[in-house]
């Protein structure tokens, strides 16, 4: 959802701008941040700041992704002394594996509404290896996708960072 966002807001500022290469206009990052109940225990008493700033990023680390950029990499995390290791689960990508992901989701958006247009509402959750969404959604009652059969799903098969990576390069 958030690189359909980013990819929405990048084509909309290269139209007003004028700026016709999407390459011209990239986000130096994009991070998920889960923000639901956001809370810090304690097993220790924090007395100085310096204890106390190192258990929140230890506890609220952003994954995503960071433009392959030596201004970016230089600088991100700058004011927490962190750089990088401020982030969990981030991916460095160059700007052109970062713009075919914005591409590939748009694509993805895209299709999805012409699809829904067209009168196709398949409720068909992914499974990737034995994991679903079903556990977290609150809607089972509605859409009784019987969570037992495998016909449910929609199979997602695994890649690591680097095969997508791959995918995403010119010419490939």
């Amino acid at each position: 959802q958030l690189m359909i966002y980013l990819a929405s807001f990048i084509e909309k500022f290269a139209e007003k701008k004028g700026v016709g290469d999407a390459l011209k206009v990239l986000p130096a990052a994009a991070f998920y941040f889960k923000i639901l109940n956001p809370m810090l225990n304690f097993d220790e008493k924090l007395e100085d700041a310096t204890n106390f700033k190192k258990k929140f990023f230890d506890e609220f680390k952003m994954s995503g992704l960071v433009l392959s950029d030596e201004g970016v990499l230089k600088n991100i995390g700058k004011d927490h002394d962190a750089k990088i290791d401020f982030f969990k689960s981030t991916s460095v990508v160059d700007g052109e594996v970062f713009v075919g992901l914005l591409e590939r989701a748009r694509d993805l958006a895209k299709q999805a509404g012409q699809d829904i247009l067209a009168g196709k509402i398949d409720i068909m959750p992914y499974k990737l290896k034995d994991k679903t969404p079903c556990g977290f959604c609150e809607y089972h009652g509605i859409c009784k996708v019987d969570k037992d059969e495998v016909e449910s799903y929609r199979a997602l098969d695994e890649m690591d960072a680097k095969a997508i990576k791959e995918m995403y390069k010119p010419n490939s």
